[in-house]
């Protein structure tokens, strides 16, 4: 199977968490969930000091703003062909609805993307830099824009 590194890594413990839980004492529990929490936190930091890494060293020289805002836009875009209507499926068959306000804010709060940078890092051709550096600026654009406004 050709699955890249995230999705094995993300099937992997997908199988192995319902395995695990229940062959764990309770005091197991409580350390691996805040092992994998720390863990997870740790990994989020380097992730995200890598990133800025490669704003702050110049190491992206080649990105185009065009590509930037479209790439913005379509983001926005697709978010609102999937929240929306995806919620309003939802809330079909739901006692407790998901409010316009909460589907606002899913489709606010969700844009940015350490996995997106970091499989942009693995496009193959002569335009690999452009995907990175386009991907990061939409992360940081994400991150700090719609991040300081979501509460």
């Amino acid at each position: 199977v050709d699955l890249s590194g995230v999705m094995a890594l993300f099937f992997n413990g997908l199988i192995l968490s319902h395995y695990n839980y229940h062959n764990l004492s309770s005091a197991g529990k409580i350390t691996a969930e805040f092992m994998f929490s720390s863990m997870s936190s740790l990994s989020e930091f380097f992730v995200f000091l890598y990133m800025g890494m490669g704003v702050f060293t110049g190491r992206f020289k080649s990105w185009d703003p065009i590509f930037v805002f479209l790439a913005v836009l379509f983001c926005l875009a697709g978010r609102t062909f999937n929240i929306f209507p995806f919620s309003m499926l939802a809330n079909m068959w739901r006692k407790r609805k998901i409010t316009k306000g909460m589907q606002i804010s899913m489709w606010f709060s969700g844009l940015r993307g350490a996995i997106a940078f970091a499989l942009s890092q693995t496009m193959p051709g002569n335009s690999k830099d452009v995907y990175a550096s386009t991907t990061l600026m939409v992360v940081l654009i994400t991150t700090l824009v719609c991040g300081t406004l979501t509460e």
